[in-house]
């Protein structure tokens, strides 16, 4: 099995006890020394390139516009313990800048009057990206979250257009903040300092922790440690990146490469099916040498039931075990009444919904069944039913 716990900077103990069938108990104690440095992945660039979208963007927290991409994690502990995890994504456009967010949490809070007790995204902005320190007149500090039954929330007078969906595991949170809150006009390149908090409320009335970007617990009181927005053109390449790393190739939360640029090589990758070399409609394509695969092609090799939902969802049926839910920009794959974690989040590239390699070898075997095999060397997919 595997547990994934969170650890606050410094050093604690990590106890873990097994009982077998029989009733017998086993403890062992392992000593944990957790830091912060530069490898950490929070710490890593501090930059976000803000991609502008041509696109009409509806704010109706379903994320299904194309231009969204789901991939900046937000896992800097800043007060308490929170036990809530946040990723965010940002767009803009002459009227808004966007920010979306996807929530896992399985305790929603909101009945506080204060929207920073409840469960709700916080966003700041330093339009000089300065970061000198103490708040000026021009920063600004926005909240996003139920109070009273109304969906958006300020401190500062200042408006923004909010929308909210609960999901299974959490909610998603999707927000467009007018340049005039801002108070500048926006132009590619533009540099913004700006942050994003989570407030975690497991309890009534009462926040119990907060998680950030690249801040600390004070980002209310002080700009300096914010990151760094940056308005890209809408012809500009940007890479995106995936939620996890492991050793089957998928990059990590490790910031942008040198030059900001992504890579789609197209073309390169074969499929073999039963020892015979197939295409499929949406081929596999490389993403910066990454695998990348249409859940398309996991349907059409083995030859599935399935219906999509709009666009950006589609219902696979397993024989004997029901409904395997593929969604966009959402890591969770619902499977029957279970929910089960992908490490790459499924996400858009052209007109196709792409998956990573680590969910084509999880599922292929048990639910599509077809055994899998890449070679790396030749960028060939293997698949025998």
């Amino acid at each position: 099995f595997a547990y994934m716990q969170k650890f606050t900077e410094g050093e604690t103990t990590l106890k873990l006890a097994a009982t077998d069938l029989y009733g017998n108990v086993t403890e062992k104690n392992i000593p944990v020394n957790y830091k912060v440095d530069a490898n950490t992945a929070h710490k890593v660039d501090g930059n976000i390139y803000v991609r502008r979208t041509n696109s009409p963007v509806k704010i109706d927290g379903k994320l299904d516009e194309p231009d969204w991409h789901i991939d900046i994690i937000a896992d800097k502990i800043a007060l308490s313990v929170p036990t809530a995890t946040a990723r965010f994504g940002t767009m803009w456009d002459d009227n808004f800048f966007y920010v979306a967010a996807i929530i896992e949490d399985d305790k929603i809070c909101y009945d506080h009057q204060y929207a920073y007790s409840n469960d709700s995204v916080e966003i700041m902005f330093n339009p000089s990206n300065e970061k000198a320190g103490t708040w000026v007149p021009e920063d600004v500090q926005l909240f996003a979250g139920y109070v009273d039954g109304q969906k958006t929330w300020h401190v500062n007078g200042k408006p923004i257009n909010c929308e909210w969906q609960i999901t299974d595991t959490g909610y998603i949170c999707e927000i467009a903040v007018p340049w005039s809150t801002i108070s500048r006009t926006p132009k590619p390149g533009m540099k913004l300092g700006f942050e994003f908090n989570l407030n975690d409320s497991d309890v009534s009335k009462s926040r119990n922790g907060i998680i950030t970007w690249m801040g600390t617990s004070s980002n209310y009181l002080t700009t300096e440690d914010f990151g760094t927005a940056i308005l890209a053109d809408a012809g500009d390449e940007i890479i995106y990146n995936d939620v996890a790393d492991d050793d089957a190739g998928n990059s990590g939360n490790t910031g942008e490469t040198p030059d900001g640029e992504v890579t789609i090589e197209r073309d390169v990758v074969k499929i073999f099916l039963n020892g015979k070399e197939t295409k499929t409609k949406n081929m596999p394509v490389l993403e910066n040498g990454k695998l990348r695969v249409s859940i398309d092609t996991m349907i059409e090799l083995s030859g599935r039931e399935h219906t999509w939902i709009d666009k950006d969802k589609v219902v696979i049926d397993i024989p004997s075990i029901g409904d395997f839910n593929v969604q966009a920009n959402n890591p969770t794959i619902q499977i029957g009444i279970h929910p089960d974690v992908v490490e790459v989040t499924p996400y858009w590239i052209d007109d196709g919904i792409y998956i990573g390699i680590d969910f084509v070898e999880k599922y292929s075997p048990g639910y599509f069944g077809m055994q899998f095999k890449y070679d790396e060397d030749t960028k060939t997919m293997y698949f025998t039913k």
